[in-house]
């Protein structure tokens, strides 16, 4: 009996980077009622300082937070002056705080909770039953509107449908 391991590195095999941007988009709808769609979070991996997909749920957030508060940029805006504050987290945080009056910030602050996201993230991304198995607790329960939702979905469900999706369009991966 022979066994192999393949490590799909850079994404050729299996392009999961859109499954990434659903989660991403769906975790801040989930724990703040509103988001951006797949296609705005590209302008925040070109700002730089994104390189991992909590970053950017945490970036995203703040965005909708602070849209709360009357900040009025575009994402191409907010992204350029990520950048130019030297990107990422860091970076986001500083725009708000420059764009917000010190009431509209610290609201901001008080709403953001970046564990909450990360949790949240994970249930979607990996789906239920594997985030009760990786984390050794339930799911988590979210509030969207007046509503309570639990996470439960099938373990990576996102990947299998995306990975079935590439099979059938015969395309070979593209990591974005």
């Amino acid at each position: 009996m022979s066994l192999a391991v393949v490590l799909d590195i850079d994404g050729v095999l299996v392009d999961v980077a859109d499954s990434y941007r659903r989660a991403v988009v769906d975790t801040v709808q989930r724990v703040y009622g509103e988001t951006l769609d797949r296609a705005a979070i590209q302008p925040f991996k070109d700002a730089g300082g994104f390189n991992n997909d909590w970053l950017v749920t945490d970036a995203i957030a703040l965005y909708v937070l602070a849209r709360e508060q009357g900040f009025t940029d575009d994402v191409t805006t907010f992204t350029g002056r990520i950048a130019e504050q030297g990107g990422g987290r860091a970076g986001a945080k500083a725009v708000v705080e420059t764009a917000l009056s010190s009431a509209g910030y610290e609201a901001v602050i008080n709403a953001f909770d970046p564990d909450r996201l990360r949790t949240v993230f994970q249930a979607l991304y990996l789906g239920g039953d594997l985030f009760a198995e990786l984390e050794g607790e339930e799911p988590p329960s979210v509030r969207v509107g007046d509503a309570r939702r639990t996470v439960r979905r099938r373990p990576g469900r996102l990947r299998r449908r995306h990975a079935r999706r590439r099979a059938n369009r015969g395309q070979r991966g593209r990591r974005g």
